[in-house]
Formats: structure tokens, C-alpha cells, sequence
């Protein structure tokens, strides 16, 4: 081959691999979420990111030269770095974890403001797209934030006083915790679609964004001040937990987010269940690590993380065990056409009856786990807690929803009894209180009678078994009551779910029989064909 022959071959190679990245590109570019690409451009060229930007800058430019200022003035250049570093990740706190989601919530609501959400559902856009596009967007809008204060920051480890890794170790979780305040920000505006609602919901947004701010700026002075907590085991473990948990809460807003902008007829359900069960298998798998090899048989250390887990999965499970118990025509034909399988998914499939199957799951692996590691060291008290725990999450979920399950169909009357849940314990725990101030009782004045659920807990976890005794008769009934109330609806479920993968065979069955049935032969297609080319003529 002449060298004029391998250039020209080189050459074209190099042209084929060009325009196989520029094809690349080009599906990539179809490929990228269309939301992200429209948000961050109106973000780009709106007044808010644009002057809230110049504002931060300023203001933490303007805050770093008045310190030099003083610092010179009074000779505390020692004590400049910790300072100057406290002050501007103060201003970019702000910006990331107050501004920047609260856009998220805004640019959401905007959809319902201006008419776009309908567009938004006949297209090909799919809810996740919707959701992701919106948080990517403020995502973009909080590292330009990052790329313009982070000089600033790591500058103060050459001022002396500032740990470089402290640096490191609040830039990524900040960055983290700005991701996961943009995910609740969007789920939250998903919530109302009217304008009064909106206006609440942002109210309620900004009240809880500004003390994430302020415990932002407290973290990381008491992080920066006294970097040496980085060698400390406790501290680390709690760090673990903090990012354990943001992600979590992360995919469980962007769930709620989906789940929301869906249609009605969507399986909205399955997600959130499959994200609760994580949560309760890793506080579990946290529970094996801690209890088990890190504080080996500290009790505390079970007895709180397998609570954490109840605790993060309640609200989750008010909604769980009131939504509608019979299928959606969609969801009907997503369940597994294998009985055996459809009856193992039946706790993370829509319904009420369901979401009463899925705590008695996650109940029953809890006391498993919790016993399999507890009973082995000797702490059999720390499984009482945990199965108590249990039953009463039983008892505060099943027992009304199933009672309302004889009657309620409506939305409106689903929405009241999730409404009356947490009201009723709150009552429960209150009133007899008050007929304790009334009657002059001291114990059931200071909130200690078998009515309060925390009360009895205290008392189980602390083996005062008879102080217990009242609350644990209590709860026994409240239970029993609710397995009755809810036996006939899970019995119903139980068939509904045998029922859709009955159909769902059958189906299947009869559309591979006609994609099997054999065809007549070439004298037979002839023949249609003659008498297809007749009727034509004629």
C-alpha cells in the first residue's frame, strides 16, 4: 500500500469514527431529558437565578474582605481561616439548601400556573423524566453555586486552621443534602395543583428549608473549628448514617414525585412499597452491623435503629392501607401471571389489604432479625420492645383503615381517615391526660397510662413490666380487633390477586395459541387471494 493509499485509509477511518461520535451525540442529545435541557435554559436567563447569584457572590466577596479587613486591623490573622471559611459557606448554605430547591418547588408549580402540565402529559414525557429534569436543572444550578464558592473555601486551608479534608467531607455532604432538599422540594409541589394550596405548601417549604440552612452552618463551623471529630468512631458512624439515609430519602421523594404526576390508572403503589422495604431492610442491615460487631450487644443501639426504621416507614404506611382495595384495570394485568409469585408480590402490590400484608411482613423480618441477633447475647427484652413496637404499628394502621374499608370508597373518605390516624393517637395519648388533670391523677396527668403508646414502650424497654401490664392488655385488644376488621379484606385481596393471574394465563394462553395456529397452504392463501382479487373487482 502507498503512502498515499494509508492516508486516504487513515483519513477515512478517522471521518467513520467522527461521524459515529457525532451520531452518538446526536441519540444522546434525543437521549437527554428534555425537561433538563428546557429548565436549565429559563433558569439560565431568568431574574431569579440570575440576580439571587450575583447577590450571593457579592455579599460573600464583600463578607471575605471585610474579614481580611479586621483581622488585619486587630492582628487575629490566626483565627481568619475558621472565620473566613464560616462566613462564606454560610452565604452558599443558603444558596444550595434554601434557593435552590425552593426554585425546584417553584418550577414545578409553574407547569399547573402556566398551563403546561397538560402538554407535559400527552407527550412521550414520562413522569420520572418530569421529576428528574426538574431536580438535574436545580442540580446544574447548585454547582454553578459550587464552582464559584469552592475557591473560597479550599483558600482558607491556606490561611491556616482548616482542616483540607474537613473541606472535602462538607462540600460533598452539602452537595448531597442540596440533591436530596431538590427532590422533597419537587415531590412537595406535586402535592397541590391550586393556588391557595401552593401558596401553603410554600410557606411550609421555606420554614423548613431555612433551619436546614442554619444546621448546615452549625455542622460545619463545629467541623471546621473541631476538625479532630473526623477520628472520632461515633462521629463517623453518625456520618455514615446521615449519607445512608440521604439517598434514601432521595428516591422516596422522587418516587412520591412519580407517583403523583401519574394517571390514575398507573400502578403508583409498588415503587414507594419496594423503597419502604429497603428502608426497613437497611435500618435492619445497620441493626445487624452496630448491635452485632461495633457496639457488640449494646441494646440502645437495636432498640433505637429498628424504631428509626418504623418511624421513616409511617407516613408511608398511611397511605399504604388506605388506598382503593380493588385493582386498576392497568394494574390488573401487571400482576404475575405465576400464582406462587403474585401471592409473594401481594404485600407490594396496590390496596389497603395489601399495605396491611406489607407491615406484617416488615413486622415479622423485624422480630426475626432483632431475635436471631438478641437472643444469642442474652438481651431478650430488646425483642419485646421491637415486637411490641410492631403490634402497635399493627394495631394504629390496621384497625381503622379496615374498619373503614367496610364503607369508604370515595377518595374524600380515604383522605379523613388518613387525616384521623395520627389524630386518633394523638387523642388517644391526650385525653386521658385531661381526665387525669380533671380527676386529680397524677400518673395519667404526666402523660404515664396504658393509652400512650410511648408510655408502654418506655416501660417495656426499661422491663417495668408491671407499669406495662395496662398498656400491653390494651394493645392486645386494639390488635386482636384489628386482625378481625381486617381478615375478610385480606381474604378479598388474597383472591383478587389469585384472580388477575388466573387472567393473565389465560390470556397469555390464547394469545400464543394464535400466534401458533398453523396456516392452510399455499392453496388456501391462493384461494383468499382469488376471492380477496373478486371482491376487489367487484
Amino acid at each position: 500500500m502507498s503512502p498515499a493509499e494509508a492516508q486516504a485509509l487513515a483519513g477515512k477511518e478517522t471521518a467513520n469514527a467522527e461521524s459515529g461520535f457525532a451520531r452518538w451525540l446526536a441519540r444522546a442529545d434525543d437521549r437527554l431529558n428534555p425537561i433538563l435541557v428546557k429548565e436549565v435554559r429559563q433558569a439560565l436567563r431568568g431574574r431569579y437565578f440570575r440576580n439571587l447569584f450575583w447577590l450571593t457572590v457579592v455579599l460573600a466577596t464583600g463578607i471575605g474582605v471585610f474579614m481580611i479587613f479586621i483581622a488585619n486591623v486587630n492582628g487575629d490573622v490566626d483565627e481568619l481561616g475558621p472565620n473566613f471559611f464560616t462566613a462564606t459557606f454560610g452565604v452558599l448554605s443558603f444558596a444550595v439548601h434554601t434557593f435552590v430547591p425552593f426554585w425546584a418547588f417553584q418550577s414545578m408549580g409553574a407547569e399547573w400556573e402556566e398551563n403546561t402540565y397538560d402538554l407535559l402529559v400527552i407527550s412521550d414525557l414520562r413522569p420520572r423524566q418530569m421529576v428528574l429534569g426538574k431536580v438535574l436543572a436545580a442540580t446544574v444550578q447548585g454547582l454553578l453555586y459550587y464552582s464559584a464558592f469552592t475557591p473560597f473555601l479550599v483558600s482558607t486551608f491556606l490561611m491556616g486552621g482548616v482542616d483540607i479534608l474537613a473541606i472535602a467531607v462538607l462540600i460533598g455532604l452539602s452537595l448531597l443534602a442540596s440533591i436530596t432538599l431538590s427532590f422533597v422540594a419537587v415531590a412537595f409541589s406535586t402535592l397541590g395543583k391550586t393556588k391557595i394550596v401552593r401558596a401553603g405548601l410554600a410557606m411550609l417549604l421555606a420554614g423548613a428549608l431555612l433551619p436546614m440552612s442554619f444546621g448546615a452552618i452549625g455542622f460545619g463551623t463545629l467541623l471546621v473549628q473541631e476538625s479532630s471529630v473526623l477520628r472520632d468512631p461515633d462521629f463517623l458512624l453518625g456520618l455514615a448514617f446521615f449519607a445512608t439515609a440521604l439517598p434514601l430519602v432521595s428516591l422516596f421523594a422522587c418516587a412520591i414525585g412519580c407517583a403523583r404526576l401519574a394517571h390514575e390508572e398507573e400502578n403508583r403503589s409498588t415503587l414507594l412499597r419496594i423503597l419502604t422495604s429497603t428502608i426497613t431492610l437497611v435500618t435492619l442491615g445497620w441493626s445487624v452491623y452496630v448491635y452485632g460487631f461495633l457496639f457488640r450487644g449494646d441494646a440502645e443501639w437495636l432498640a433505637a435503629l429498628t424504631s428509626i426504621g418504623i418511624v421513616a416507614s409511617s407516613a408511608a404506611y398511611l397511605f399504604f392501607v388506605t388506598e382503593a382495595e380493588p385493582f386498576g384495570r392497568r394494574v390488573a394485568q401487571q400482576v404475575p401471571r405465576s400464582t406462587g409469585l403474585a401471592l409473594l408480590a401481594l404485600p407490594w402490590l396496590p390496596g389497603g389489604a395489601r399495605g396491611v400484608a406489607l407491615i406484617v411482613v416488615h413486622g415479622v423480618l423485624a422480630v426475626l432479625v432483632t431475635a436471631a441477633l438478641a437472643l444469642p447475647l442474652g438481651d431478650p427484652e430488646v425483642v419485646a420492645f421491637v415486637a411490641v413496637f410492631q403490634l402497635y404499628a399493627f394495631a394504629i394502621f390496621g384497625l381503622p383503615s379496615g374498619i373503614a374499608a367496610f364503607g369508604i370508597r370515595s377518595l374524600r373518605g380515604r383522605t379523613a381517615v388518613r387525616v384521623l390516624i395520627p389524630l386518633g393517637v394523638g387523642l388517644a395519648a391526650f385525653l386521658p391526660a385531661l381526665v387525669g388533670f380533671v380527676a386529680d391523677h397524677g400518673d395519667w396527668m404526666r402523660f404515664e397510662h396504658p393509652f400512650n403508646p410511648v408510655y408502654v414502650l418506655a416501660c417495656v424497654a426499661s422491663q417495668r413490666w408491671e407499669d406495662a401490664t395496662g398498656g400491653l392488655v390494651v394493645l392486645g385488644a386494639t390488635v386482636l380487633f384489628a386482625l378481625i376488621a381486617n381478615t375478610k379484606r385480606v381474604a378479598r385481596a388474597v383472591a383478587e390477586t389469585q384472580r388477575c393471574a388466573q387472567a393473565r394465563r389465560e390470556r397469555e394462553a390464547r394469545h400464543a395459541a394464535r400466534d401458533a395456529e398453523p396456516s392452510a397452504g399455499p392453496s388456501a392463501e391462493l384461494g383468499a387471494g382469488g376471492a380477496s382479487d373478486a371482491a376487489t373487482e367487484r
